[in-house]
């Protein structure tokens, strides 16, 4: 049931990203967590990777193991993501802005 509602939550935020709702309207929680979705995505495997080397690759999903191998895994993640966006993404995004090229728009003459 819990998933039911975490499918629907997601869904509203990218129906609302898409009717182009600011970011001030959304909690600061769910910003930080579209910067850093990117590294979300990619650290997930290894996190379940590690947490299954350090607690067992096969366990019960009625042991209470497998829950804090999935709290492990999550917590991984999220861990690895801002590192990477504090360390490894922000020193790019700020060698983009400065290097990119912004086309001048020629003055409109007002009469």
């Amino acid at each position: 049931m819990c998933a039911y509602a975490l499918i629907a939550l997601g869904s509203a935020f990218i129906i609302a990203a898409f009717l182009g709702i600011h970011s001030k309207h959304v909690p600061a929680w769910a910003v930080y967590l579209g910067r850093i979705s990117f590294g979300l995505y990619v650290y997930h495997e290894f996190a379940i990777y590690v947490s299954a080397t350090l607690l067992g690759h096969y366990v019960s999903f009625s042991s209470p193991i497998y829950y804090l191998k999935a709290v492990l895994a999550v917590g991984l993640t999220f861990f690895a993501a801002a590192l990477s966006y504090r360390y490894l993404e922000t020193p790019f995004l700020k060698m983009k802005k400065r290097h990119s090229v912004v086309e001048s728009q020629p003055l409109l003459n007002e009469h």
